[in-house]
C-alpha cells in the first residue's frame, strides 16, 4: 500500500497560514481605543445594525452592516466585545460623524496592531513561521500600483479592519499571543516549544 502525503498535508497552520482573524482583534482594538481616549469605558454607541456613509462623488450611498441587521442597541466597550458589535467597532476604528467620535484611523490602528506584533514574526522555534500582514494607505498604493482606483485607502477599508477583515492577516499564533497579552495584563511573550 502506496501512502501519497500531499504538501499541504505537512503545513503547519498555527505559524504559516495567515487568515483575516476577524472579530477576535475586537479586544485589541478596545484596548488600543481606550488608550488614546478614543472612547472611554463610558462611551455608548448606538448600534442600529448598521452605519451610512455618503456617496461624495454621487451616487448611491456605502452601508455597512453588522451581523444582527436589526442593530444591538447602545453599546459601551464591555457589551460591544461581549456582543462583537461591529458596528461599535466601525465607528471606534474609523469614525462616524453621527455618533460624534473621530475614532483611531487607519495608522494608530495599524501601530497599535504592530505593537501587538501583528505583521511580523514572533520568532518561534519552528520553520515556516509567518509574519501576516497589516495593512496601510501605503501598502495599498504600492500592491494596487496603476490602478487608480483599487490602490486608494477608503473609510471601508479602515472599518473592515477594525473588525479583522480586510486585508489584514495573522497567523493563528498570533492570534494566541495577543488574546494570552491582553490577558495577563500587557506582558508579551515570545513563544517557544517546550519539550
Amino acid at each position: 500500500m502506496v501512502i501519497a502525503l500531499s504538501v499541504d498535508t505537512l503545513f503547519n497552520r498555527a505559524i504559516g497560514g495567515t487568515y483575516p482573524p476577524g472579530s477576535t482583534v475586537k479586544p485589541m482594538v478596545a484596548a488600543s481605543a481606550l488608550q488614546e481616549g478614543v472612547v472611554t469605558e463610558n462611551t455608548i454607541i448606538e448600534d442600529k445594525g448598521h452605519i451610512v456613509i455618503p456617496n461624495i462623488y454621487g451616487g448611491h450611498d456605502y452601508f455597512f452592516y453588522g451581523y444582527n441587521r436589526s442593530g444591538l442597541g447602545r453599546m459601551n466597550v464591555r457589551s460591544a466585545i461581549a456582543l462583537s458589535s461591529d458596528i461599535y467597532f466601525y465607528v471606534v476604528g474609523g469614525g462616524y460623524e453621527t455618533a460624534k467620535v473621530d475614532g483611531m484611523g487607519i495608522d494608530r490602528l495599524a501601530e497599535y496592531f504592530r505593537k501587538f506584533n501583528l505583521g511580523r514574526k514572533l520568532g518561534i522555534d519552528l520553520p515556516g513561521e509567518q509574519s501576516g500582514l497589516v495593512p496601510t494607505p501605503e501598502w495599498k498604493k504600492e500592491y494596487f500600483a496603476g490602478d487608480e482606483v483599487a490602490n486608494r485607502w477608503y473609510l471601508g477599508d479602515t472599518y473592515h479592519v477594525s473588525i479583522g477583515q480586510g486585508d489584514l492577516l495573522v497567523t493563528p499564533l498570533q492570534v494566541l499571543n495577543w488574546t494570552a497579552t491582553i490577558a495577563n495584563g500587557g506582558k508579551i511573550w515570545k513563544p517557544f516549544v517546550v519539550d
